[in-house]
């Protein structure tokens, strides 16, 4: 029998793009979430615990134990779980080509991750709001044209016609963005992407609406 744990906190965070593709893959998973004893959620068991276990290979989450016929294999580090999901199940295209410009979408998505998360971070509110203005402002703007460009007429998702780790890396960027109203303003201005986002939404639509709530 083949089965799949994938470890990580109570929260989006690492571990939620996993999810997300585990769902479009409609692949059963036991999605195994964690809390620090501080979050007092006393249904959730403890990271501490699982950090005892001596699971964790190098010492935190996200981590998946994929065993089949009896031999578990423990994949560490969230982009190679990522990865490893896509590509079991078809989300890193049927090419080559197609797999290196999703790989490729997928590093500049990352980039922007680090100019957005440093922000999240300024304890200054003054400052922060500056940061984030000019983020939506300016730094939104710059890559969403260069993502645009991948999208051809006709075409349905970011690379090609059918769902890929590209799209739904992309798709949970726009999701955790702290200003929602900006982002879907912004995203008027590339019609493109608004049908796109409502395409990948639905087909995940069933997972958002019963995930566990948490504060990330």
């Amino acid at each position: 029998m083949n089965k799949k744990h994938l470890y990580y906190y109570n929260g989006k965070g690492l571990g939620e793009i996993s999810r997300y593709l585990f769902t479009l893959a409609n692949q059963p998973f036991e999605d195994l979430r964690y809390v620090d004893p501080e979050d007092n959620q006393p249904n959730f068991p403890l990271f501490d615990d699982l950090k005892a276990s001596g699971k964790l290979p190098f010492g935190q989450v996200p981590i998946l134990e994929v065993t089949i016929d009896g031999h578990t294999t423990t994949i560490a580090q969230s982009n190679a779980i990522q990865r490893y999901i896509a590509r079991t199940f078809g989300f890193l295209g049927s090419t080559s080509e197609e797999n290196a410009l999703i790989d490729s979408l997928v590093e500049e998505l990352i980039d922007i991750r680090r100019e957005y998360s440093p922000i999240t971070r300024i304890q200054n509110k003054e400052e922060a709001a500056q940061q984030f203005d000019s983020f939506y402002n300016n730094t939104i703007p710059k890559h969403l044209g260069y993502i645009s460009r991948f999208v051809k007429e006709g075409q349905l998702y970011l690379v090609g016609n059918k769902i890929s780790l590209a799209d739904v890396a992309f798709f949970y960027l726009l999701e955790i963005l702290n200003n929602q109203d900006v982002v879907r303003n912004t995203l008027n201005n590339y019609p493109v992407f608004v049908t796109w986002r409502e395409r990948v939404h639905s087909a995940l639509a069933h997972y958002i609406a019963n995930r566990p709530p948490s504060e990330y």
